[in-house]
């Protein structure tokens, strides 16, 4: 299911890779775009849906995208990650954004399309990627660091500790 690849391959071709050193790419994600894909040129309507009739927003999509994921067999070892990878939206999305681009232009390398972007599918997902629904669910929180165990914010423990160290030299000088 999941196939680590180099970020300085990813790089090469333009494309972000992450904060780290390895960037998991899904195979599954890519039997979902190229279905995706191929039902417009089918004149297929009910297919093309990325939004998922199953549930509100951004879980009808992760809905959706779980057979084909599954359908992949998870590397030993890589199981949590995998099964973390298969939930969180934003990294399905990006992946299937990925895939849906690379189904697409293979199309058009193919002759079968004569424009990538202008296609349905392509449309229908920045259509989607700019929805209230998706920004959402995709915003990071920028919520302050708080300390984990005291619940307040690392500035408010910063001066706590700094009162603290002052009351102990103080207390000390005093003996």
């Amino acid at each position: 299911m999941v196939v680590m690849i180099m970020v300085s391959e990813k790089r090469k071709r333009g494309e972000g890779g992450g904060r780290g050193s390895k960037h998991p790419k899904k195979k599954g994600m890519h039997l979902m775009a190229s279905k995706f894909a191929f039902s417009e040129m089918q004149d297929d309507g009910a297919a093309l849906s990325l939004d998922g009739e199953l549930s509100d927003g951004h879980m009808g999509f992760v809905m959706q995208a779980q057979p084909y994921l599954s359908a992949t067999p998870m590397p030993k070892g890589q199981e949590s990650l995998c099964l973390k990878a298969s939930t969180h939206y934003p990294t399905l999305f990006d992946n299937f954004q990925r895939e849906l681009r690379d189904v697409l232009l293979q199309q058009q390398n193919e002759g079968l399309i004569t424009d990538w972007r202008s296609t349905q599918s392509w449309m229908l997902l920045k259509e989607l990627a700019k929805s209230a629904e998706h920004r959402a669910a995709a915003r990071r929180s920028r919520n302050p660091v708080m300390h984990v165990t005291l619940g307040i914010s690392l500035d408010k423990t910063r001066l706590m500790q700094t009162k603290i160290d002052e009351f102990v030299k103080k207390m000390t000088d005093l003996l």
